[in-house]
């Protein structure tokens, strides 16, 4: 009798961009949040419902299918942004978002055509990025790719916000630009211009007992790759966005990493519970106790989701409310992110990130980088080997306390880090990502079923 055994590595984990092992790990191991066009997010002000209630002659409801918001910034610029949509369809809604954002990451990691298409996209390939599902087609799962799809390549939006650097963005690819750090609020244009956002089209082949979906065309507008291009990005954790369940919570998330990526983002935000409800265009015929309690259970989710760091809807006075929010580790990974474009690779990421914690602008960190190349990478690894192995202290045993300058310093110098503990330490944060070995079957044969 025979038996088989199949041998296996664990696979290799997966790193995020801000965690010291990034230092370490090929780029393909590295997960950084996701560049979304800023002002495209800035003017979208999505329903907090999944389906909506259809007519007798087939269509949506008026506020369902246009709607227009005067954003104020922190500056009092004030911009018009009108969206309009099919009213078979109704405008896209906070759940809809989830697919965009997908569909954005998927770009990220792809790249797309000079005019936004993704050449032999699939369900599959956006279900992966929306849902992190690596191979489901399950049919409701495609119908809402189709219905998010559908709304939004019918949708288009209408404003005075400048949102077109297709220019500067080229010139940033051809290595005479530079990107950008966002503003507190977008330049304004004396006339307004109408932007498609996305253009879909699909078939399902009918069989004798099953059908087949395929995505034939899939387009996004060029001018929002060229904002996240330049800088002007708004980079959101897509995984993290994407579970959360409540529409509040998502609400509420969009809002922190929009104040975040134009640097408005505060220690401790606080805001009525009235502001929150038009902001986020909620729709309902409750009391403000009800709707309080709604939002606390949308807080309790943001704090499990490390989004918050703390969060609570309390009362100054009866019948009246407020949110205090505590921004966690996503809003603020996205504030350190700011500046940094989706050309980018990877590796710049971390470094511009890493560098940003130990006190850099971006511009100071593309400056070091552009001297000193990937011998940059190489002191931050040293940077987090003396503080998290040597405790930070210096040869004469004084607490380093400006780890940039110590930086600058071992670059100028050209300080060498050859110790046989430091090299071997290296060695092993190495190893951790080291290719898994192959999958070996080993075919046992027990004793009876030997020769005599």
């Amino acid at each position: 009798m025979a038996t088989s055994v199949t041998f296996g590595a664990t696979p290799t984990p997966r790193v995020r961009m801000e965690s010291p092992d990034a230092l370490f790990a090929p780029d393909h191991l590295v997960e950084t949040p996701v560049p979304a066009p800023l002002y495209l997010l800035s003017c979208l002000r999505l329903p907090l419902v999944n389906v909506y209630p259809v007519g007798e002659n087939g269509t949506v409801a008026p506020q369902h299918s246009f709607q227009r918001q005067e954003i104020v910034y922190p500056d009092g610029s004030r911009f018009v942004a009108d969206l309009s949509s099919s009213p078979a369809l109704g405008m896209p809604t906070i759940y809809d978002l989830d697919y965009l954002l997908g569909t954005l990451r998927l770009a990220d990691e792809r790249g797309t055509e000079a005019d936004g298409a993704f050449p032999g996209a699939t369900y599959a390939d956006i279900i992966r990025a929306t849902r992190g599902d690596t191979a489901s087609n399950a049919p409701s799962k495609i119908e809402a790719v189709k219905r998010a799809f559908q709304r939004w390549g019918n949708s288009v939006l209408r404003t005075t916000i400048e949102m077109d650097f297709a220019d500067a963005a080229q010139a940033l690819s051809g290595g005479t630009g530079q990107t950008v750090v966002p503003a507190g609020s977008p330049i304004r244009r004396e006339r307004d211009t109408t932007y498609w956002i996305l253009s879909y089209d699909w078939e399902t082949e009918q069989f004798a007992s099953r059908s087949r979906d395929s995505i034939r065309s899939l387009k996004l507008n060029p001018v929002w790759r060229a904002q996240t291009d330049l800088g002007l990005a708004a980079w959101i954790d897509v995984d993290a966005h994407n579970a959360l369940a409540s529409p509040l919570a998502k609400g509420i998330h969009l809002k922190l990493v929009l104040a975040a990526a134009q640097g408005q983002l505060p220690r401790i935000h606080v805001a009525p519970l009235d502001r929150w409800i038009e902001d986020l265009g909620v729709q309902s015929k409750e009391d403000n106790n009800k709707i309080a309690r709604r939002f606390r259970d949308a807080v309790d989710s943001l704090i499990e989701a490390t989004i918050l760091r703390a969060g609570e809807v309390r009362s100054p006075a009866r019948g009246i409310y407020e949110l205090a929010l505590e921004p966690g580790a996503l809003p603020r990974h996205t504030r350190t992110s700011r500046g940094i474009g989706s050309l980018d690779p990877v590796r710049t990421r971390v470094l511009l990130w890493h560098l940003n914690q130990l006190g850099m602008t971006v511009a100071e960190g593309r400056a070091l980088i552009g001297r000193h190349g990937l011998e940059v990478e190489q002191v931050l690894r040293r940077v987090h080997y003396e503080r998290t192995v040597k405790g930070g202290l210096d040869a004469r045993g004084q607490e380093i306390t400006h780890w940039s300058l110590w930086m600058t310093k071992a670059l100028k110098k050209q300080w060498t880090f050859d110790e046989p503990e430091y090299m071997a330490w290296l060695e092993r944060q190495s190893a951790r990502f080291a290719p898994a070995p192959e999958r070996q079957t080993v075919r046992a044969v027990s004793p009876g079923a030997l020769p005599a």
